[in-house]
């Protein structure tokens, strides 16, 4: 019985020389000393209560009585810490800007409830974690796959025989985009790396005097590339890229003669193409998959084919100028695909 008296004794005269406070950091130390870097006795986290000692504090605090503007205030101000106890009953000291003493009156008005982005013990990341955190990415890379159908270019070699009708087929393309993150982004936007392109595309022209000629195109396209990702969200990118790709164009002409026979000749030749592209990005449609939906513009530099290929039904060619001409041209595709990061 005596035990629990002093007990109750202990506790009341406790409560008598100690005001109550309430935690607004995330995760406040108590300190063994009045240092930061002395040792911590104990973390205390935001909401909880815990008492804070008398002599910081006037002793009418609690009662609604004013006698003059001092009454409530803090006693001592040259401190940046309150005089507390730990859960054991030692005596510890917590910073001041840590808590906020409950007056239960209009004073507690004056200091907030929470130290918001000013809390420097929150360690908490703002954004979403990455699925293998806590480790960190030595590199981050996407590579792309993509299909577009491209507009098609109706330059046509010179023919000697009147054209009747043609048939411009569509142009189809293949791209390949393998991408590294710049050292000096810390944003995860920046990338650089290489662009690959491969298209196809046939064309046919039928003539007055009942033959026909087949042109099929084969255009393979390499360079440098950057990316930029303009906007980013848990599920959503915009990205802008572009680069210069160094084009290889072959052409395969294939012609009837008025006999039957079939000539073939091959035209080729190199040509530079800037290139600027808008893809849209679906996140995570599977892991580590994300879709795109894209366009590009590619403006190619004036180019002629050429070839130095024997020819054997010379009446179906032209012998004034047998090339063919691509003067400064515009190509603007549209594209789906899928990018894998990693």
């Amino acid at each position: 019985m005596k035990i629990v008296v002093l007990l109750l004794l202990a506790m009341l005269s406790h409560t008598a020389l100690s005001a109550t406070a309430m935690v607004i950091a995330h995760r406040a130390p108590m300190f063994k000393y009045q240092k930061m870097d002395s040792v911590v006795y104990q973390y205390i986290s935001r909401g909880e209560k815990i008492f804070i000692n008398n002599k910081h504090i006037d002793r009418t605090f609690l009662t609604n009585y004013r006698a003059d503007n001092s009454i409530g205030k803090e006693l001592v101000i040259e401190s940046k810490y309150y005089t507390t106890s730990d859960r054991i009953g030692r005596t510890a000291y917590i910073l001041k800007r840590h808590v906020k003493i409950i007056y239960n009156d209009t004073r507690e008005l004056d200091s907030p409830v929470s130290l918001g982005d000013k809390d420097d013990t929150d360690y908490r990341i703002k954004s979403k974690l990455p699925k293998d955190y806590p480790f960190i990415h030595k590199k981050n890379r996407y590579s792309t796959l993509m299909l577009a159908t491209e507009t098609t270019s109706k330059n046509s070699y010179p023919y000697p025989n009147q054209i009747n009708k043609d048939s411009i087929g569509d142009r189809y393309k293949l791209a390949a985009i393998a991408a590294w993150k710049a050292d000096f982004d810390k944003l995860d936007r920046f990338y650089f790396g290489t662009k690959g392109h491969i298209s196809f595309s046939q064309n046919k022209y039928f003539f007055i005097n009942g033959t026909m000629a087949n042109e099929a195109n084969l255009i393979l396209g390499i360079g440098p590339y950057a990316s930029y990702d303009f906007y980013k969200s848990e599920n959503i990118i915009l990205r802008l890229g572009g680069g210069i790709t160094l084009n290889f164009h072959r052409a395969k002409i294939s012609q009837d003669s008025d006999d039957g026979f079939r000539d073939r000749q091959y035209y080729d030749s190199l040509f530079f193409a800037p290139e600027v592209t808008l893809d849209f990005v679906k996140r995570e449609i599977f892991e580590k998959i994300d879709l795109l939906v894209g366009s590009s513009i590619r403006v190619n530099q004036p180019y002629t084919l050429k070839t130095k290929m024997k020819k054997y039904e010379k009446e179906i060619w032209s012998s004034n100028q047998d090339q063919i001409e691509h003067p400064l041209g515009i190509n603007i595709d549209f594209g789906i695909g899928l990018s894998y990061k990693f």
